[in-house]
């Protein structure tokens, strides 16, 4: 059963927006009912939006086929998702900034990491900070701190 919605509107997004993302559904070779929520996911993919496995089905309610609103709406659910880990990373951000000169000391930021819940080791903390491009480094930047937490 397909999930259908009569929304073909989005606040979220422009209608530039709108309709790079309608051709991309489309090349997907839609059926009546829209495309299954595997099509969706590599429609998704190709947008640079890893999902685990079931995940487009979980935010569809449930549903095997998305037409192109219902899609929608799972982009934009996935974008306000996205934005709210933004917020937590920048609020976790700020923490750290001790002096508010928007820089972050990597020894203060490893204190944190190591003495969090279970902590994290040396090893995996460098291993963090190289993922993210980012050794050498004495100061991160919130754009350095957010790349190297979502390298994680």
């Amino acid at each position: 059963e397909g999930l259908i919605c009569t929304k073909m509107d989005s606040k979220a997004f422009t209608k530039q927006q709108l309709n790079e993302l309608k051709e991309l559904f489309d090349e997907t070779e839609p059926g009546p009912s829209g495309v299954s929520t595997e099509q969706a996911d590599k429609v998704l993919s190709s947008l640079g939006i890893e999902m685990k496995e079931g995940e487009v089905k979980m935010l569809a309610g449930g549903k095997d086929t998305l037409d192109f609103p219902a899609f929608i709406q799972v982009v934009e659910k996935l974008v306000a998702e996205e934005a709210s880990i933004d917020d937590q990373f920048k609020e976790a951000f700020e923490s750290l900034d001790m002096d508010n000169d928007g820089v972050i000391k990597t020894s203060e930021m490893r204190y944190l990491l190591k003495s969090m819940g279970e902590g994290m080791s040396d090893d995996a903390i460098d291993e963090m900070i190289k993922k993210g491009g980012l050794e050498g480094k004495s100061t991160l930047s919130f754009e350095e701190f957010l790349k190297m937490m979502m390298a994680q």
